[in-house]
């Protein structure tokens, strides 16, 4: 598959650009790739993700960085075996054993 945008070099990585996303959104050949594309380009307040087994803890790093950035007060990580993280603004170098705005979520999903 060819791009349907071609972008200018970006100097500084990101997970994704919020300053380029106005202009990615507006481009009509997005409406014919197949699937959805979707995103929220302001934040949110808790933001989750699923760990696969090639991420790694810089790219984790990055993304902590990206959501808090983007407005999010929490981050939730989910490991392969379905063991939590919880990430807090106020302390995203080291994972809690719950989460401040939901305390009483599990630390392992199924």
């Amino acid at each position: 598959m060819t791009p349907v945008l071609k972008l200018p070099e970006i100097h500084h990585r990101r997970a994704f650009n919020l300053a380029r996303w106005k202009e990615i959104c507006a481009d009509p050949g997005l409406a014919q790739l197949p699937g959805r594309v979707e995103s929220d380009a302001f934040g949110n307040i808790l933001t989750s993700e699923v760990l696969s087994p090639g991420n790694t803890r810089a790219e984790m790093d990055e993304k902590l960085t990206l959501l808090f950035e983007s407005g999010a007060l929490e981050v939730w990580f989910c490991d392969t075996s379905g063991k939590m993280f919880f990430f807090p603004k106020h302390c995203p170098d080291t994972p809690l054993a719950s989460p401040p705005l939901c305390p009483d979520f599990p630390q392992r999903v199924a």
